[in-house]
């Protein structure tokens, strides 16, 4: 690839992260998308359509590009991507909050009485399965460590998503530090203990976790408008970034690093089906004060 195709690359990118969040916005008014925040004020609330447009772009044009990250990982980040947004945004715009938790969605299923967040549940399994046999084919135990971790992924920042910047922390915090940290271990051994390799076979080599970058970038981008309560991802935004950056982690981390997300994520969801996370945190001063950094907290 040339220096001047990797310019204009890198122009596209940058032009695509100042459209998306106009357009999200645009799409949150045309599609009836705007809702009362905790505070009682009308925002877009689906503003995890930029994230959505970033990573799709991305990841569609990546195989193009002959990266072999492209042909490797990219169509299970496409597909979790797109899927787990789509998802998302389905549940934005028609599904409802009278019930809540997987044992809640579950139960109202077996009633009859199917809920968006039981679509959810269902197609999100399905999709995190297919993402994971893309890459790991029959390596069956592998297989299901990552497709658990996708699905618990996308359901714990959902958990999270209930006031300005939890959702954000919780990306970056359980998703993207430790894949970036997994990154930079792998490009020093690559450096120091295999240094023969670099630079011709560098990309044979590079972790796939960098494909989380699109996202980091769209994330970081709608941080301000989410943590000061003007905007709310959504769904939209909860499920694909979870489910997504848990897809980036799976296939980056150790598989020691991998059972430990996985215990971390499976307490997250264990402790919200028992009790309330905000009224957790509310109850505990620490937490209390450290959620207070994050986002508005007052109307």
């Amino acid at each position: 690839m040339t220096l001047s195709t990797l310019a204009l690359l890198g122009f596209g990118f940058v032009l695509l992260c100042v459209l998306a969040p106009f357009l999200s916005r645009l799409l949150c008014r045309v599609w009836r998308l705007e809702k009362p925040n905790f505070a009682g004020s009308v925002i877009p609330a689906a503003t995890g359509l930029t994230s959505l447009f970033a990573g799709s772009v991305v990841y569609a044009l990546l195989p193009a590009s002959g990266a072999t990250l492209g042909f490797a990982y990219a169509p299970s980040f496409l597909m979790v991507c797109v899927g787990f947004g789509v998802l998302g945004l389905f549940d934005d715009k028609y599904g409802s909050r009278d019930v809540g938790g997987f044992k809640g969605h579950i139960g109202a299923l077996l009633k009859g009485k199917p809920t968006t967040g039981a679509v959810k549940l269902i197609v999100g399994g399905i999709l995190a399965l297919l993402a994971a046999f893309l890459i790991h084919r029959t390596d069956w135990v592998q297989l299901l460590l990552t497709a658990t971790i996708v699905a618990l992924g996308a359901n714990t920042l959902n958990l999270l998503d209930t006031r300005p910047g939890r959702a954000q922390f919780g990306f970056f915090t359980l998703f993207a530090l430790p894949v970036m940290l997994a990154i930079l271990l792998a490009l020093y051994k690559l450096r120091y203990i295999q240094p023969g390799l670099l630079p011709d076979d560098v990309r044979f080599y590079t972790p796939a976790g960098v494909l989380l970058g699109p996202l980091v970038v769209a994330a970081a981008i709608e941080w301000w408008s989410d943590a000061r309560g003007k905007a709310m991802m959504g769904d939209t935004g909860s499920n694909l970034l979870g489910a997504t950056g848990a897809l980036a982690a799976a296939v980056t981390l150790p598989t020691w690093g991998c059972i430990s997300l996985l215990i971390v994520l499976f307490g997250i969801n264990l402790l919200a089906e028992r009790v309330s996370i905000n009224a957790l945190i509310e109850k505990n001063r620490f937490l209390r004060a450290f959620d207070r950094t994050l986002g508005v907290r007052t109307k």
